[in-house]
């Protein structure tokens, strides 16, 4: 079959997707539309190939799930999913449907995207599409073979066999790789957890990997709830309670409990996370974190039984309450800086 470039794989999918009886995409992206995703990224960039699908169109319906985007909503969805980041997500979504992404690499060959698999899930995202002409290709395929069919009463693409799209996949991807596709190094990828990152994706994305190096812990809990302002505090996240804003997080050292704020710029790693083991630089609290973990452990409990009981009403108002945690207010300390302890890469 050969490798194909992105305008052909094009080609190859619009004429079998009319023969299928499918109706072609929504028109191009607007010019305004593709300057305001390339300032919104930047220093990261969309590859050449993304930008000359979304010239000649978008949303195209004939390709399986996760249905594909528009340009401005893909924009608007990776806006939402990298606002609570100190890092913009180096992945652009260009397909989206019930918690599940195909999203282009920002980082790597400029004029081909690896295309990766995830969703709302935790779990890593996955190397789904050696490129983007890749996947048209491999769409053409499974329509031309009748792996899927258009169903225009439904308005939607039905995939009759999911072995046989599976192995179009593989081939496609086999034959990119055998033409010389970029080869980003790994299959597989941690998204919350940017020192697991490449090389080229953390200096893309400004990750200074040294300022993650451990330093030694100055106290001990104790001893720092007894005659400390400040300190470099090494345990183990026992308890984890998020916002927006940051986590109330529960360390434990073996000398005791602490209580801290973690504001989301503390973190740039993503290292807080119930039992991982960090590093904290902490700063006393004027808070009253004093008899809190035993409110917020009843707090919970009243949230549980009341869902079991279909009393939702309690259940609101225990949230509520619960929210009054995630924040400064009731903590012994908060953090300026968090380091995970040990290996900072698996790399």
């Amino acid at each position: 079959m050969g490798r194909s470039t992105i305008e052909t794989a094009i080609d190859r999918y619009v004429d079998a997707a009319r023969r299928a009886g499918a109706p072609m995409p929504d028109g191009p992206a607007s010019q305004r539309d593709l300057d305001t995703v390339r300032a919104a990224i930047a220093p990261l960039r969309l590859g050449d190939d993304v930008v000359a699908m979304w010239t000649r169109f978008q949303a195209p319906p004939a390709m399986p799930y996760p249905s594909w985007l528009t340009a401005r909503l893909a924009l608007d969805i990776w806006r939402e999913d990298s606002s609570g980041s100190n890092v913009g997500l180096p992945l652009f979504p260009i397909a989206y449907e019930s918690h599940g992404f195909l999203s282009a690499g920002l980082v790597g060959d400029s004029l081909e995207s690896v295309i990766w698999r995830w969703a709302y899930d935790a779990e890593p995202a996955t190397l789904r599409f050696r490129t983007l002409a890749v996947a048209f290709d491999a769409a053409a395929d499974a329509l031309d073979r009748g792996v899927f069919v258009w169903r225009d009463d439904h308005r939607y693409l039905e995939v009759l066999d999911d072995e046989a799209w599976e192995e179009v996949v593989r081939g496609r991807n086999e034959e990119a790789v055998a033409g010389g596709a970029f080869d980003p190094g790994i299959t597989t990828l941690d998204l919350q957890s940017p020192l697991t990152w490449p090389e080229a994706w953390q200096l893309a994305c400004g990750i200074d990997v040294q300022a993650a190096v451990p330093r030694g812990s100055t106290a001990t809990i104790a001893v720092f709830l007894t005659s400390s302002a400040s300190a470099t505090i090494a345990g183990t996240i026992v308890g984890l309670l998020g916002s927006a804003e940051g986590s109330r997080i529960t360390l434990d050292d073996g000398t005791g409990h602490l209580n801290v704020w973690c504001p989301t710029g503390a973190d740039p790693f993503g290292v807080v996370r119930n039992g991982a083991g960090v590093e904290i630089d902490v700063l006393r609290s004027p808070g009253s974190a004093a008899g809190s973990e035993a409110e917020l452990d009843r707090l919970q409990a009243m949230i549980q039984s009341s869902v079991v009981r279909g009393d939702m009403a309690a259940a609101q108002a225990a949230a509520i309450r619960l929210a009054g945690f995630a924040g400064p207010e009731s903590v012994d300390a908060s953090a300026v800086a968090i380091r995970p302890r040990g290996r900072i890469s698996d790399r």
